[in-house]
């Protein structure tokens, strides 16, 4: 599957053919293929002839296997230029949850924080932003997974969490919001842990004291609901998609 869809994108981009050929030689699509952070939405990145600029056909294999070994700055565009503001709220929910986690945890948590940041920002929601926002992100930002006819979810690598760490890093402003929105206790000790490891860059902004006292204005609601962590679930028949 993963041969396949690296050679559609690579048979219908404009790309010229010696770009093509860079990545034919000495079998290099192997390495694309094979590398743990491969992607379709990566892929579909790398063999546009816009989003390639100025790179000259002896340089794209580098260039590409660059940017599968630290896609930071391909999750950040597509995250900032391609997605709905729903599937942008439910990402950010991901990346203060455990691991993996039950669908209807990531639904819970995801509804208050869509709702607060809509009347907020000012615009509107709907009842089936969530349902959409899974379909827009499934297999490009996100996969799922069966265990005993339960729906678990999970992004789909590392360095999607990386990114949208470093996003909200650099955008204080979302730190505040999750932990206002939190529902589950493992989102606070999350997002504590993130401003304390980033200290130097949150703490302009952000005073250590400031984000203390929002966190334990919601502790309280957190500690007395139910955990999201999935320990000791998965039985034998799991199956992932």
């Amino acid at each position: 599957i993963r041969a396949q869809i690296l050679y559609n994108h690579l048979y219908f981009s404009e790309l010229s053919d010696s770009f093509k050929q860079a990545v034919l030689a000495d079998e290099k699509y192997i390495k694309i293929i094979d590398h743990q952070n491969y992607n379709p939405r990566i892929v579909q990145f790398m063999t546009d002839p816009i989003r390639i600029g100025d790179v000259p056909p002896e340089n794209y294999w580098t260039v590409f296997r660059s940017n599968l070994d630290n896609p930071r700055d391909i999750w950040r565009h597509a995250f900032e230029e391609q997605l709905s503001r729903a599937s942008k709220n439910l990402l950010l929910i991901l990346s203060t949850l455990s691991h993996e986690v039950f669908i209807e945890d990531v639904e819970r948590a995801f509804e208050l924080y869509h709702k607060k940041q809509a009347q907020e920002r000012g615009y509107e929601t709907s009842g089936a932003d969530f349902e959409h926002a899974l379909k827009e992100l499934e297999s490009s930002f996100v996969c799922s997974s069966k265990s005993r006819d339960r729906i678990l979810f999970r992004l789909i690598n590392p360095s999607v969490k990386d990114f949208l760490a470093s996003f909200i890093v650099d955008n204080h402003k979302y730190l505040i919001d999750l932990i206002d929105s939190s529902v589950f206790h493992e989102q606070l000790m999350w997002l504590w842990e993130l401003y304390n490891e980033n200290i130097a860059r949150m703490g302009q902004c952000l005073r250590a004291e400031d984000v203390t006292v929002k966190i334990g204005n919601r502790i309280g609601i957190t500690m007395q609901g139910p955990s999201c962590r999935t320990v000791n679930y998965k039985g034998q028949d799991d199956k992932s998609s």
